[in-house]
């Protein structure tokens, strides 16, 4: 995320259960990459913050992380971060390497992580840990990292994640 130090490791503080939510269809703005995830992220959230005060209209909603896995790629070059925002409408321009696409609407389960950046990919663990022993159907869409507070205003100890993982 914006301004976001990715280095170091912290406790993890997650909610233990999850809420089913739904979420609407979301017009979505990103930069992409492939690769390990804890590899990816933080560049692309770096090379971001440049680029929003060019995107047509600006009417920004949210920050947010999909991540997901292409079924016809093996290895690292399966793996899919994107890194972006969540806009009122869909944009008329973009700007540099972004792309854009509509997120469907569905079903989510959210846990909510509070602290350290450093801390979503141990938490994304548990909360399919937790989904797998709850024998919760999933379907096939991205996971989403929604960044509820900003990195650059709010201590770390106290910044808020929303992770969704989408469910049927």
């Amino acid at each position: 995320m914006l301004g976001a130090d990715f280095s170091r490791e912290t406790c993890m503080n997650l909610t233990p259960e999850f809420e089913a939510v739904s979420r609407p269809a979301t017009h979505f703005v990103f930069l992409e990459a492939r690769g390990p995830f804890a590899e990816t992220a933080a560049p692309l959230w770096k090379a971001l913050p440049p680029l929003l005060p060019g995107i047509e209209p600006p009417a920004i909603l949210e920050f947010l992380g999909l991540s997901g896995m292409d079924k016809e790629k093996s290895g690292d070059e399966a793996m899919i971060y994107q890194a972006g925002v969540s806009l009122t409408m869909e944009p008329t321009g973009l700007p540099g390497a972004m792309k854009y696409r509509l997120v469907p609407a569905g079903r989510y389960a959210r846990f909510v992580l509070t602290g350290s950046y450093t801390q979503i990919g141990q938490a994304f663990d548990f909360a399919f840990k937790t989904l797998g022993e709850k024998q919760t159907a999933l379907r096939p869409e991205f996971c989403v990292e929604n960044y509820l507070n900003d990195p650059r205003t709010t201590p770390e100890a106290e910044l808020k994640t929303e992770l969704l993982i989408p469910i049927a």
